[in-house]
């Protein structure tokens, strides 16, 4: 059984790794899916992909670090299939691993605004159309540091706290609606980001997997993208304000490669 059919969902960020998982998932499970990306070319090659696996898709084109551009797009994604069912927010911009003293303040800020204030917008454009659906869904996507952190990645960690900030807030504020909203950290994916890593950094790799709870990498469209479909599917209905790890228990046993002594 397909547990998103008749659901039509907005994914930003839509071709990163992750979100194509789950627009990927979203789209077996019998879901419509509109591709949310800035890169057109690329949106486009996902979108048509989606439609040759017999799914309902369309790309639309939108810059979430800029104001008016996913509002315009969830509009748009609305004019085309009817509805919005669920948002999958996912959009964040990268920025380079620098330690906290050296950090620009305009990494910071490009970190918040797709990150933080892209999530806001989208968030803020799609609730009229997620009343309508009167049980709507909001996924955020973040980065696993905002429980597990690590040096060099202020500005990441610095965007899941406030993401999960925004997440508790909709939660109450919407719930009268019917809008459920949760947040979903997912991390040790078997993406080329990690398969990159893993060429550089072979015996590290090597090492982390056996120290997690269920010692394996996690499937982009399986585990990932089920994680997904839980919270967006009818059953997710009394699931919101939440922070969900889809990392294999990674966040509970954070890898430590050089444990500290004993205390006496």
């Amino acid at each position: 059984m397909q547990l998103l059919t008749g659901k039509v969902a907005a994914v930003t960020g839509a071709t990163g790794s992750i979100a194509r998982a789950i627009a990927q998932r979203f789209a077996r499970e019998g879901a419509t899916v509109g591709v949310i990306d800035p890169d057109a070319a690329a949106g486009g090659a996902l979108a048509a992909e989606l439609a040759r696996s017999g799914a309902k898709s369309r790309a639309f084109t939108a810059d979430v670090g800029l104001s008016g551009e996913v509002e315009k797009a969830i509009e748009a994604v609305v004019a085309a299939f009817g509805r919005l069912d669920v948002l999958v927010h996912n959009a964040w911009t990268p920025t380079p691993f620098v330690p906290l003293l050296d950090k620009p303040e305009r990494e910071f800020r490009a970190s918040l605004e797709t990150g933080l204030f892209g999530a806001l917008r989208a968030m803020r454009a799609a609730v009229p159309h997620l009343r309508k659906a009167d049980g709507g869904r909001i996924i955020l996507v973040g980065a696993p540091y905002g429980h597990t952190t690590y040096a060099n990645v202020a500005d990441a960690v610095c965007t899941d706290y406030a993401l999960q900030g925004l997440t508790r807030a909709a939660g109450v504020e919407w719930g009268k609606y019917r809008i459920v909203t949760n947040l979903l950290l997912p991390a040790l994916a078997d993406v080329p980001e990690f398969q990159a890593y893993r060429a550089q950094q072979a015996a590290a790799v090597k090492s982390l997997l056996p120290m997690q709870p269920l010692r394996r990498l996690g499937d982009p469209v399986e585990d990932i993208g089920g994680a997904a479909v839980m919270l967006a599917c009818d059953e997710g209905c009394f699931i919101t304000g939440h922070t969900i790890h889809a990392d294999g228990g990674q966040h509970m046993n954070p890898a430590t490669f050089r444990p500290a002594a004993p205390s006496a």
